[in-house]
């Protein structure tokens, strides 16, 4: 069972059952019939903690984010709460069972590139930490619906394409997610933003795809980032970088899974967006997981 991407513990029990998380399979298909999803919470809380302690051994300044349109039940909200993540939405019924779940607004951030005003305001009048900012449209509506002030990231698409399927790439030049680097347009969101008296910039966002293996392609995003950063007055850097969702998982048989360890145990080399009095970033990296 070792070789399969089945949750640690995994067995096959006296009877020749398949068993996860001590439940024979079969069983459960008896009592709650089929097709039946079947998650192990004690493999899921031991992941988000794995993630915890690979970015603890290298400093005490990140967030791990739950990226819940991995898995958008209330239940799974409400374990990675518990076990300290942040989380990041995409609709206002994500939000909703993030809040209900018991997630601190303030650690929740907000994703969509087709936020409706309703959303918009949901958000800002639940308290969310962040929401990230996908078009100037967003930009307008904000500054017209939203009557506190309110962080913001923005998100850029830095032009990287991981090696994955084109369908889950989204940081390529030609997404329709966030703003360009190459056309100049990220620059010029960041500027609209910092002249905003009701959106407050904190930081920028990427998000390259799903399914990545290597770490290469969240490099060259990363320094592409910091390219952006030098385009801006010196003092008016971000201060908050905001990435790498999409790292892979394991899905087939014979896979090493060594692939699938997160990240910042894989390497050491440290990058950093500097803050506006040229200090090192305060709030370290985030990464979105799911």
């Amino acid at each position: 069972m070792a070789a399969m991407p089945y949750p640690v513990g995994t067995t096959t029990n006296d009877a020749g059952h398949l068993e996860i998380g001590g439940c024979d399979v079969i069983e459960l298909a008896r009592e709650f019939g089929t097709p039946a999803y079947l998650f192990a919470t004690a493999e899921m809380r031991n992941r988000a903690r794995a993630y915890q302690r690979a970015f603890a051994a290298h400093t005490a300044h990140f967030e791990v984010l739950y990226a819940s349109k991995a898995l958008p039940v209330t239940a799974a909200y409400r374990l990675f709460a518990e076990e300290g993540l942040s989380v990041d939405v995409a609709s206002g019924g994500e939000l909703t069972m993030a809040l209900t779940a018991g997630f601190d607004p303030a650690k929740i951030y907000m994703h969509g590139n087709n936020k409706t005003d309703v959303e918009l305001v949901l958000a800002s009048r639940s308290g969310v930490g962040h929401l990230i900012l996908d078009s100037f449209d967003e930009i307008d509506r904000c500054e017209r619906v939203l009557q506190d002030d309110q962080d913001v990231l923005v998100r850029v698409t830095p032009g990287i394409k991981p090696s994955t399927h084109s369908f889950i790439q989204t940081g390529q030049l030609d997404s329709k997610f966030g703003f360009g680097l190459e056309d100049g347009t990220a620059a010029k969101a960041i500027e609209r933003v910092l002249a905003s008296d009701r959106l407050n910039l904190v930081g920028l966002h990427f998000h390259i795809g799903s399914q990545i293996f290597e770490i290469e392609p969240f490099r060259l995003a990363v320094e592409a980032l910091g390219e952006l950063r030098r385009l801006a007055a010196a003092d008016r850097g971000v201060r908050e970088p905001q990435g790498p969702g999409g790292q892979g998982c394991l899905r087939r048989e014979r896979e090493d899974p060594d692939r699938a360890r997160p990240f910042p145990g894989r390497h050491r080399r440290r990058h950093h967006v500097h803050d506006r009095h040229g200090q090192g970033n305060p709030r370290g990296p985030h990464l979105r997981r799911g």
